[in-house]
């Protein structure tokens, strides 16, 4: 096989998939997930989060296909001369592809997790951040407040998050994760009382 027709056939794979993987995060909606990102919720949606972080990891990962394809399309019409051979025989020619095609796949199928990884982690960050800021005007913290933190702390940061971590503790805990503190002359009598009484 020629090398140029090895190089269309090769970008023609890596142009399919990066295709397939952009449209993989509107395809990826099923009936389920759309309901659930429909739904009016009370704080944050974490399916919302994933799903919509997802989209967005296979859109980047598309994204790199189809310039990976573009720029073998590119060298290919601007540097390689017709008829150059490459390999002999057709069948050897259409299994690198598929090997190349292949390992591509998987280096970007781990590259989309840890992008979407990433994303939701940022989400969460800018989530907690608006909450944590919230809570610091009120100056105090309500005992209606300590399960959204721990929510905060485990669904949004991924934290390990213990039940009996002190509220005090807790909210320490979450404010350093995204770069906070908590001020000095914040109130925490109400929750500190109800600790005592248990």
């Amino acid at each position: 096989m020629d090398l140029d027709r090895f190089l269309n056939l090769l970008a023609a794979a890596f142009g399919t998939m990066g295709s397939v993987y952009v449209l993989k995060g509107i395809a990826a909606l099923s009936p389920d997930l759309i309901e659930r990102l429909s739904r009016s919720y009370w704080g944050f949606s974490a399916a919302q989060i994933d799903a919509l972080c997802g989209q967005k990891a296979d859109a980047i990962v598309g994204i790199a296909l189809v310039l990976v394809a573009l720029a073998i399309t590119v060298v290919n019409l601007a540097l390689v001369p017709t008829e150059l051979r490459f390999v002999e025989r057709r069948g050897v020619a259409i299994a690198l592809v598929a090997i190349l095609s292949g390992a591509a796949y998987i280096v970007l199928a781990f590259s989309g997790a840890a992008v979407q990884r990433h994303q939701k982690l940022a989400v969460g960050r800018i989530i907690t951040v608006h909450e944590l800021f919230h809570l610091f005007k009120t100056g105090k913290l309500p005992a209606s407040e300590v399960a959204s933190i721990k929510a905060y702390g485990r669904t949004l940061l991924e934290l390990t998050i213990d039940d009996s971590d002190a509220p005090r503790a807790l909210l320490s805990r979450v404010a350093s994760a995204v770069g906070l503190s908590v001020p000095a002359n914040f109130d925490f009598s109400e929750v500190e009382i109800k600790e005592k009484v248990r």
